[in-house]
């Protein structure tokens, strides 16, 4: 389909329009805890990191087909596995802010 770029791609679009529709469509509530919400996002993604290179390397419960990943690596992983972990942590992380702030009767808009 997309060669090398095709791992990339299905994780890339998709987690671009969701955070680019959750930051625009909340941006009043998400803005004021941006800090938290990068350091949360941060933080998963160094302990998916970690996970995901024991599982890869030591272990070799799966792996990445070299004809659908750029070639990019970074600590041991290809980087489209980097972008899917900040790509889930970026729609996963507001989500919770969103939901709780409904929760508790918060304007969300």
């Amino acid at each position: 389909m997309l060669g090398k770029y095709t791992y990339l791609f299905i994780i890339g679009a998709p987690g671009l329009i969701f955070n680019l529709f959750f930051w625009s469509r909340w941006k009043k509530l998400l803005r004021p805890r941006l800090k938290a919400i990068v350091a949360t996002i941060g933080i998963t993604t160094a302990y998916w990191a970690v996970l995901d290179n024991i599982a890869v390397h030591p272990l070799g419960i799966w792996g990445f087909k070299p004809e659908h990943v750029t070639g990019v690596q970074l600590l041991g992983l290809p980087i489209e596995e980097w972008v899917l972990f900040v790509m889930s942590g970026g729609f996963i992380v507001p989500l919770v802010i969103i939901f709780v702030a409904k929760y508790r009767g918060v304007a969300t808009d």
